[in-house]
C-alpha cells in the first residue's frame, strides 16, 4: 500500500466506526413537567440515551422508566446526566435531587462548591404497588416515594 493511501484508509475506518456507533438506550420518559433535554422540551414517550442530560425547572419533575421495572425520578430544580455500562445505569446529579427504586441504578452527586467528595445516594425503594408503566397503558402512573 502506498504512503498516501494508508492515512486515508485510517480516517475512513475511524469515520465508519463512529457513524456505526449507536447510543445505548437508558429508558423512556413516563411523565414530566417543566423539563428539558439538551435544551428542548421533554415529552412523555421520549427515549433517554446514555449521554443525555435532563434539566428540570421550578415546579417540575421527570420520571424515567428503565428496563426491569426500574424508575428514576428527577425532582424540581435539578439537572442530571445519564451513562450506562453493561451492569448498571449511572445518574450524575449536577444540581438538585434524583431518586431511584433500583439497586442497578447508581445515583451520584457531584462535589459541592465546598469541595466535599462525591457521594453515592442509596437506592430508595417504593413500597407502593399502584404504579403502571407500559406501552399498552393509556397513561402511566409513576411509583411514588412515600418520603416526599
Amino acid at each position: 500500500m502506498s504512503k498516501g493511501k494508508a492515512p486515508c484508509l485510517g480516517i475512513f475506518l475511524l469515520l465508519a466506526v463512529s457513524v456505526g456507533a449507536k447510543p445505548t438506550p437508558i429508558g423512556t420518559v413516563t411523565s414530566c413537567t417543566a423539563a428539558t433535554i439538551h435544551g428542548t422540551s421533554l415529552v412523555p414517550g421520549s427515549t433517554i440515551f446514555s449521554g443525555d442530560a435532563i434539566d428540570v425547572g421550578p415546579g417540575g419533575s421527570a420520571w424515567i422508566a428503565a428496563p426491569g421495572g426500574a424508575q428514576v425520578r428527577v425532582f424540581e430544580n435539578s439537572a442530571v446526566s445519564f451513562t450506562s455500562n453493561e451492569n448498571s445505569i449511572e445518574v450524575i446529579v449536577t444540581r438538585g435531587v434524583a431518586r431511584t427504586n433500583s439497586a442497578n441504578i447508581v445515583i451520584r452527586t457531584l462535589p459541592s462548591v465546598a469541595g466535599l467528595p462525591p457521594r453515592s445516594a442509596p437506592a430508595v425503594y417504593s413500597q407502593r404497588k399502584d404504579c403502571a408503566v407500559s406501552k399498552s397503558a393509556k397513561r402511566s402512573t409513576p411509583c411514588h416515594d412515600d418520603s416526599d
